[in-house]
């Protein structure tokens, strides 16, 4: 455990150039932290529920809405069945996928504002 911190300060902190960049970094990195938490702790939710419908399928007319569905399923079955031919993939490029996926299904199918916050968070 000491050589790691070893290894930190010595990384970070070893040159008067790696401190300022380090705390620089400090920096920018806090300020993209407090912007997002920010976003999502003051955003108007209600907007997005509200408007889910329309960001999904846009102006399709309600009582044509179950022609989005089979287009839906045809490009996610084209893009699951095609992973093959961009190599091979590994474990985590899979689960990144399947991760996507599950984060566009709990915001279109899910009237939790909780669930947009978190799955906000993991994005």
């Amino acid at each position: 455990m000491q050589n790691f911190f070893k290894w930190g300060f010595e990384t970070f902190f070893g040159s008067v150039f790696n401190t300022i960049i380090t705390l620089l970094s400090l920096i920018i990195v806090f300020f993209f932290i407090n912007s997002i938490l920010g976003f999502i702790s003051t955003s108007e939710w209600k907007v997005v529920e509200v408007n889910r419908r329309l960001l999904l399928i846009g102006r399709m007319p309600p009582e044509h809405e179950y022609r989005v569905w089979p287009i839906l399923w045809v490009a996610s079955y084209l893009i699951m069945a095609s992973i093959k031919t961009w190599g091979s993939p590994s474990y985590k490029d899979l689960l990144f996928i399947a991760l996507g996926i599950t984060i566009v299904c709990v915001i279109f199918t899910t009237s939790s504002t909780y669930l947009w916050v978190l799955t906000s968070l993991l994005i």
